[in-house]
């Protein structure tokens, strides 16, 4: 299911267990308004970033009970909403080349020097290009470091306070697997 991250209603710190809310990006039978109460082990999420999430609704309960939860990969228009979420400053114009030079998955241009190349194209007539640049391929790369460690740790049961920490930490998913 495609959605939007809201906003946390509860989160234990000691399980992980989150109960959260999602803005639905597609047609949905049991949501009210468009908006979705979830719950689940999930990672640390800020408002307006987009997700894919699988799990199965609890009609008892009436909450969506998540079985995983990713930050939004494959579509331009996903990728897109991180941009304008990570960087204001680019135009809704550039952030949607960028989009499609992607091919929505924003995190390529941590791994691909062309596509790396072509985004610093795009943005090179803007003002305080150099920072904004540099601001766009740090939040990228750190954004997708922090989601593959969180998921990583989230799988072997750590606390989502352990995972804060060491997330801020700068601590990467390499250093527990080597």
């Amino acid at each position: 299911m495609r959605a939007t991250y809201f906003q946390t209603v509860f989160r234990n710190y000691d399980n992980s267990n989150t109960t959260f809310m999602v803005t639905l990006n597609e047609p949905c039978d049991f949501a009210a308004h468009g908006i979705l109460t979830c719950k689940g082990k999930i990672n640390l999420y800020s408002k307006g970033v987009p997700l894919d999430i699988e799990g199965v609704y609890n009609e008892y309960e009436e909450i969506f009970e998540v079985k995983r939860c990713r930050i939004s990969t494959n579509r331009e228009e996903d990728a897109y909403h991180l941009i304008k979420n990570i960087t204001p400053e680019i135009t809704d114009a550039k952030a949607m080349q960028i989009a499609k030079i992607c091919g929505g998955n924003i995190f390529k241009v941590t791994d691909d020097l062309k596509t790396r190349e072509e985004i610093e194209k795009i943005l090179d007539k803007i003002n305080q290009k150099k920072r904004i640049i540099n601001k766009f391929f740090s939040s990228i790369e750190e954004l997708k470091k922090r989601e593959n460690l969180s998921n990583f740790l989230l799988s072997i049961g750590v606390p989502i306070d352990k995972i804060l920490f060491l997330t801020n930490a700068k601590v990467n998913k390499e250093d527990f697997v080597n």
